[in-house]
């Protein structure tokens, strides 16, 4: 790498860089470089459920947080991920994110659109309704679940002891029924007298 370019790595404040991820760190280095230089970092999916926490596969010694020692990664010298390692990988250059499925590249999105996108994902993540959502999602099967089992506990009760079921007293009832609904189309006392 040139001089010029370490020395305008050199002029970040390396106390915001504290909290960053190597993600962040890998892309403000792309960002800070003049020009393309056709050098690109392989990343994998991380270990969470969002999916902008990818994980660059950079070997460089002493894996601290500042660009001075970013400055001083070999770029494209760490291996290919292999299809044991994930069947999913990306490339992070100047240009954007290139991703790879079984080794065939399928989606490719420039760098400032994925900031972008990764900005909006955080922001409504953050959100209480987001946040919670698989916890609520959780509660709602189980309650669900609980008020299911029951319905089929009352069920099952009712058809044991509902008479109207029963072979014995069943017709019984179904022809008292049929009585009762004769005597209700009667007219036992006439009002017009």
């Amino acid at each position: 790498m040139s001089d010029a370019l370490l020395e305008r790595r050199k002029k970040f404040n390396h106390a915001s860089f504290s909290d960053s991820t190597d993600l962040d760190m890998m892309i403000t280095l792309f960002q800070s470089q003049p020009e393309d230089n056709g050098y690109f970092i392989y990343l994998v999916q991380g270990h969470s459920n969002n999916p902008y926490d990818l994980i660059p596969l950079i070997d460089y010694k002493n894996k601290g947080k500042s660009l001075d020692e970013l400055a001083q990664v070999q770029f494209n010298k760490v291996d290919r991920p292999t299809l044991q390692d994930s069947n999913k990988f990306f490339t992070l250059s100047k240009k954007g994110f290139t991703t790879y499925i079984n080794e065939e590249p399928v989606e490719y999105i420039s760098l400032n659109t994925w900031l972008t996108e990764r900005n909006f994902y955080r922001k409504i993540s953050s959100k209480d309704f987001f946040r919670n959502f698989r916890t609520w999602k959780i509660i709602r099967m189980w309650r669900r679940n609980i008020l299911h089992k029951r319905r089929e506990e009352i069920t099952q009760v009712l058809t044991d002891k509902l008479f109207m079921l029963d072979d014995t007293f069943g017709p019984i009832l179904a022809r008292h029924r049929v009585s009762c609904k004769e005597m209700e189309t009667l007219r036992v006392i006439d009002m017009k007298q």
